[in-house]
């Protein structure tokens, strides 16, 4: 793992909001521990098509000022560039959000303009640093009743646990590619994973 970059400071911040972890003398994760485990959940996009949100002028004509993405959580290096390869500079840039405006004259920056960067899926990274802060109480945590008293530390690791569980029902969606060497057909070194024989898509019932 490299060092930290500071292109990340919005995701991590966001990120210790989701597991409840402020930046403080007493965290539980450093920025570079949080940074590394989003990286595990990082997507990789060279030159892929944003969305024009086009603004509607005087006489039907267009100004192409808004540009979108179709997922949010980027890391703020991100590059955009026309179709000539040429890079362009927005002078609205909202990484979080995926959105991107540009200030000229009609018609503003004609499209296609694309995006060369990468995004985050903070909800999975979440989950894991909310289990790995788990694994680190449980050697410590106790609940036990003594002298008519209860003593519960140990419902934290619950309470991560929990919290884990409703973040990775929001992570991204994910599917696999599996082959089945029980099934006649090209030897699976020529398979090239497109649903021929001996391929099974994730989304297959056993």
């Amino acid at each position: 793992m490299g060092p930290y970059r500071a292109t990340m400071d919005d995701l991590v911040t966001r990120t210790r909001r989701y597991i409840g972890d402020p930046a403080s003398a007493t965290q539980q994760f450093s920025n570079l521990d949080i940074q590394n485990v989003l990286d595990e959940h990082r997507f990789t996009v060279r030159y892929a098509p944003l969305r024009p949100g086009p603004t509607l002028l005087g006489g039907a004509l267009y100004n192409f000022l808004d540009y979108y993405a179709s997922v949010g959580n980027w890391e703020s290096d991100v590059l955009l560039s026309w179709v000539d390869f040429r890079t362009l500079t927005p002078t609205l840039s909202e990484p979080i959000e995926g959105h991107w405006a540009f200030t000229m004259s009609p018609p503003g920056q004609y499209p296609p303009v694309y995006i060369t960067g990468k995004y985050y899926d903070l909800h999975a990274a979440a989950a894991d640093l909310l289990e790995q802060w788990a694994a680190t109480l449980a050697l410590t945590t106790y609940n036990f009743a003594a002298d008519g008293r209860s003593f519960q530390r140990g419902t934290i690791i619950t309470t991560l646990l929990d919290l884990a569980h409703i973040h990775l029902m929001k992570a991204y969606a994910t599917s696999h590619t599996v082959i089945r060497s029980d099934i006649a057909g090209t030897h699976p070194a020529f398979s090239l994973g497109s649903g021929g024989p001996g391929d099974v898509t994730g989304d297959e019932e056993a």
